[in-house]
């Protein structure tokens, strides 16, 4: 969890303690003492140059960035269990095995069944085919007795038309010639009736001059009928005449017969051709439902699920779950498999610090249980808050998670483990630190550090520009630093003298210090050197 006060700046290869490589200088003699007495000496550090990182500090759990699961929804009981937790696998290596016997005997018995199913497809098909032949031969013989129906039709209309061509002006003098016998009918009718009402008017005898006028009418009109009639019968003798000649009524009736065979002879191709198409159809569908036949979705179903009573890694890892027993039915999760190589620490982020990070910002890893300071890169944040209540954090605090992938991870580091995360949000290289305590600000707003003389041993105050500050380091330039001073820790001397009991080992320049006794705390991991 990030750090509820401020930001922290690591010191990056820029000083170190002086038990980790700095000096102790005595206050009193320099040569080895071999009495008991207590010796001072002054804390002090080596000045050289390095980088300068502002990061935000949290913590979290390491994982693994390739996990994969084995499960089933299979509820057959576990047959074998081929690996134990801790073993490497390869992906496709078998985990666990399931019991098909019962899976086995269905598929059998499906395949049974898809067997008789093919061969009644395969039948209906092949009778078909049989049916579509023999439809094509009635097709092909109605097509042929239809050809020659049609080839009689045409010569027989061809001869009547012939007959017709030369009949049809004898025919249309006829028919004009009963019309205009027909008109004169009708008037002599007329004339006839006026004629005989006027002379029954007048006793039955025709002497007055209206009646006269009207017999003479009736005589005219008669004699022009009898003249059309006789039109008529000369017109009708000339077309009787001209039929015998052409053998009209001969090649009418040929020419009735056959239209009636070849009317006849075009419906049953026809009916033959739509019989053939409904047979063709039929042998499409059952070739189509013979390779259906083939298949069978139940046995294609029971082989996935034989198939899947094999349970395989999906990628390549070392076992770190298994929950599998011979015998027992598979739990919800059989096994899990992690890339121990590939690491992430799945951290959370305060509310306050979110604005100041980003993904793809580099990250120092640290853990108690390795040496190694690793390098990372963060790969993900949340965008989303979740709540929080924990002691020491405001009510209710949101925080953030996100993911930091270990790009060189220490083989010491095991998932599960805690490690600490510092993003590093900027970094300045090639600069001069010192530890606050070191920095002593002047009433003129001046700050010196305190350098020891080489010459009288003594520390002397040097004036420095102080920059960028954090808990416990300040950056500093001037143009009097040069790499290799040795500086006082703390600008107050009183508080920069510790004492060490006489008769302790010598190290340095004459400081003497117990073994393995930590002279000084370090600032928090992150912060050593890093040339």
């Amino acid at each position: 969890m990030i750090k509820n006060n401020m930001k922290k700046i690591i010191i990056v290869g820029m000083a170190a303690i002086v038990i980790i490589g700095g000096s102790i200088y005595f206050l009193g003699n320099k040569k080895v003492h071999d009495n008991k007495a207590d010796e001072n000496y002054v804390r002090t550090i080596v000045l050289t140059k390095g980088s300068l990182d502002e990061t935000v500090s949290t913590s979290g759990t390491v994982s693994s960035t390739d996990v994969s699961t084995i499960s089933t929804n299979l509820t057959n009981p576990i047959k074998t269990v081929e690996v134990a937790v801790g073993d490497q696998v390869k992906e496709g290596d078998v985990i666990v095995t399931l019991d098909s016997t019962d899976i086995v005997n269905q598929i059998n018995k499906a395949k049974e069944t898809l067997q008789e199913n093919i061969n009644k497809a395969y039948e209906t098909y092949q009778n078909a085919i049989a049916e579509k032949e023999k439809r094509y031969t009635e097709m092909k013989t109605a097509e042929s007795n239809y050809n020659s129906k049609q080839a009689s039709y045409n010569s027989a209309k061809s001869n009547f038309d012939s007959a017709a061509s030369t009949v049809n002006s004898y025919q249309s003098t006829y028919d004009n010639a009963k019309a205009a016998m027909e008109a004169s009918g009708q008037t002599l009718n007329s004339a006839q009736t006026a004629y005989e009402a006027k002379k029954q008017e007048e006793g039955g005898n025709c002497t007055s001059e209206s009646c006269t006028s009207l017999e003479k009418k009736y005589n005219d009109a008669n004699q022009q009928f009898e003249e059309k009639k006789k039109a008529l019968n000369d017109a009708e003798s000339a077309l009787n005449d001209a039929k015998s000649r052409t053998n009209y009524d001969s090649y009418l009736a040929a020419y009735n017969s056959a239209n009636e065979q070849y009317t006849a002879a075009k419906t049953t191709y026809e009916q033959a051709q739509q019989t053939f198409s409904t047979a063709d159809a039929n042998v499409l569908s059952t070739k189509e439902a013979y390779e259906k036949s083939q298949t069978s979705d139940e046995l294609t179903t029971l082989n996935e699920q034989l198939e899947n009573c094999t349970l395989k890694a999906k990628s390549s890892g070392t076992v770190t779950s298994l929950n599998a027993t011979v015998g027992s039915k598979p739990s919800e999760t059989i096994a899990t498999i992690q890339d121990t190589s590939k690491l992430k620490v799945n951290i959370t982020i305060e509310e306050y610090d979110m604005q100041k990070i980003s993904e793809g910002m580099r990250c120092i890893i640290t853990s108690d249980a390795t040496e190694k300071q690793m390098e990372g890169k963060l790969t993900q944040l949340s965008p989303g808050a979740s709540t929080s209540n924990n002691a020491g954090n405001s009510a209710n605090a949101s925080t953030f998670s996100g993911e930091v992938e270990i790009t060189d991870p220490d083989e010491n580091l095991l998932i599960g483990m805690n490690a600490k995360v510092q993003i590093v949000i900027s970094s300045l290289d090639n600069v001069y630190t010192v530890p606050l305590d070191a920095i002593e600000e002047k009433e003129d707003g001046s700050s010196v550090i305190y350098v020891k003389d080489e010459e009288t041993d003594e520390f002397k105050p040097v004036t420095v520009t102080k920059g960028e500050e954090n808990d416990y380091y300040a950056q500093i330039s001037g143009d009097q630093l040069k790499e290799g001073m040795i500086v006082r820790a703390s600008a107050v001397e009183s508080e920069a003298v510790e004492s060490v009991s006489g008769g302790m080992e010598m190290m340095g320049n004459g400081a003497e210090f117990a073994p393995n006794e930590q002279m000084q705390e370090r600032p928090s991991q992150g912060g050593g050197p890093r040339q």
